[in-house]
């Protein structure tokens, strides 16, 4: 038997962030709000029209709403669900997911098993999340290209060049969410900067 559930955690992380995921994604698709923002609506129709049409030409017609890195992956949703209404709702849904149990993975070690449970719910009923992780809007998307970025490079006490340019085009995928995003990248520069005194590769970052 295990001493702890830390234990049971450090033996079996993939089964646990697994099943973390698809309790996140089943509890967040219970209470998802019905999709009536403009904004989503536009971006649902924009990647089916791409699927349809074999052009890029519907991201042109609204640059402000067109945000690339949500629209390129519903493309890539809608082609594979064949414009079903699951897929509306599939990967806004995945984003905030893998989101959760990145940040849950990351803070893991400083929390407790009930700080851990708090954590995790107040990430699933915060306003805007609760009201915008189930359509394809910026704040799940935002979010998870910043934790990837953050997450490859502590996943590393050195990392090297190849994981640092990836971190830096998860951050440039962020900032094509929203240009807010790009204010979450100032923790990975500090870091970089003057913990892992690697200047050079910061730079990299903010030139990004």
């Amino acid at each position: 038997m295990f001493r702890s559930h830390n234990e049971f955690i450090d033996r079996h992380p993939v089964t646990v962030c697994v099943l973390l995921f698809l309790a996140l994604f089943f509890l967040r698709s219970l209470v998802t709000f019905p999709i009536e923002h403009v904004d989503s609506v536009h971006k649902y129709v924009a990647a089916a029209d791409i699927v349809r049409e074999r052009s890029l030409e519907p991201m042109l017609r609204n640059q402000h709403t067109m945000r690339w890195s949500e629209v390129l992956p519903q493309v890539v949703v809608s082609w594979a669900t064949r414009f079903s209404y699951f897929g509306l709702y599939l990967l806004p849904l995945t984003a905030f997911a893998l989101a959760g149990v990145l940040c849950w993975q990351g803070l893991r070690s400083v929390l407790s098993v009930p700080q851990q449970v708090i954590l995790l719910a107040l990430l699933f009923i915060e306003p805007i999340g609760l009201t915008h992780t189930g359509q394809l809007l910026n704040p799940p998307f935002g979010v998870l290209y910043v934790l990837l970025a953050i997450t490859i490079l502590v996943a590393n006490d050195r990392p090297r060049w190849p994981q640092v340019v990836l971190a830096a085009m998860f951050l440039f995928a962020a900032y094509g969410a929203h240009s807010t995003y790009l204010a979450f990248s100032a923790g990975p520069v500090v870091w970089l900067t003057f913990w892992q005194r690697r200047l050079p590769l910061a730079l990299l970052m903010v030139g990004t």
